[in-house]
């Protein structure tokens, strides 16, 4: 596997079918940066109106530091994961405190910021700036597990770093944002997770995957822990044209969001309504109440009028129960 075999085909296939994304148009450091984050954990097809409408509002590093952080996080809506609207929206204000509002161009300088990690830092390394720098995604481990028909879990710093390697010597001279970008890209929408497209894989002939059938043995599959399933009594109080809505985010999720109250179950009446929210890493299991009297007290608890409950960032699982009730649209 070489050049030859490997990168002219991978980059002339991505030249002539990746898809034409916005984000693609621009070699800007910070809509760059702006598009991978809101790709973490995100279809591309459901970050692209947040990110058009995104750059639209706060088209450069300046336009975020001054940024309302509510507004930020009303922006974000939807997208989940919301530590990255507050770590975009943080790190750009320090930028503008002590880089002059300039993204760095080193990845030593970009893993620095809050919430840009390896894979986030060389990505816009290589896209943005060109540098011949290798940025490992599960996209890119599914496609290079096959390629290789390597058992080696490539999350590893370790095994990680060994493939940065192999990678960088098949870089050789191509341009990196499209080296970077096609690999993405052939994850994407060839070497899918199931069901693999490899009659139109540029990489077939270099794929020992493909050649001995065992696509579907690589990568790895790891045995997924169950989550965990958490049972809580929400309340959803209404009183003089104002619903009773929540600060108290010590339980570490969506910091910043205004909730419902809520607290752990423990009560044993029929509810106005069951809801079931699944996290990436836990699952609730939600009784609503509309009763008060079964309410412990609590200071982060405060009235907001139901006419301006659509201004207010609310977490999702909380504002699906609000637009079934009818109090949110």
């Amino acid at each position: 596997m070489n050049y030859k075999t490997f990168t002219e085909p991978l980059i002339n296939w991505y030249l002539k079918n990746h898809r034409p994304l916005v984000f693609r148009e621009t070699s800007d450091p910070y809509h760059i940066w702006v598009s991978e984050i809101m790709a973490q954990q995100t279809q591309i097809a459901t970050m692209l109106p947040y990110y058009e409408n995104w750059i639209q509002r706060w088209p450069s590093i300046n336009k975020l530091a001054e940024a309302d952080i509510n507004d930020v996080l009303k922006a974000w809506e939807g997208l989940g994961y919301y530590s990255r609207a507050r770590n975009l929206h943080k790190s750009a204000q320090l930028l503008v405190e002590e880089n002059s509002a300039q993204f760095p161009s080193s990845v030593d300088d970009m893993i620095k910021l809050p919430g840009i990690g390896d894979y986030t830092a060389n990505a816009i390394a290589s896209i943005a700036y060109k540098q011949k720098a290798i940025a490992i995604d599960g996209n890119v481990i599914r496609v290079m597990s096959r390629v290789l028909a390597s058992e080696k879990d490539y999350l590893k710093v370790k095994n990680k770093n060994e493939l940065k390697v192999i990678l960088l010597n098949l870089l050789e001279d191509a341009n990196p944002s499209y080296f970077t970008q096609a690999l993405m890209e052939l994850g994407a929408l060839i070497c899918l997770p199931t069901s693999p497209k490899c009659d139109e894989c540029p990489l077939n002939q270099s794929c020992l995957a493909f050649k001995t059938n065992t696509q579907d043995n690589y990568p790895l599959k790891k045995v997924k822990k169950k989550n965990p399933v958490l049972h809580y009594d929400t309340f959803v109080i209404i009183k003089d044209k104002q619903i009773l809505m929540s600060k108290d985010d010590s339980d570490g999720l969506m910091k910043g969001l205004i909730r419902l109250p809520q607290q752990p179950s423990k009560l044993k009446l029929i509810p106005i309504m069951t809801s079931k929210h699944i996290f990436s890493h836990k699952t609730w299991l939600i009784n609503v109440y509309d009763d008060v009297s079964f309410l412990k007290e609590n200071p982060l608890y405060e009235w907001v009028s139901l006419e301006s409950l659509n201004n207010y960032s609310i977490i999702t699982a909380h504002r699906v129960i609000l637009t079934s009730l009818g109090h949110l649209k």
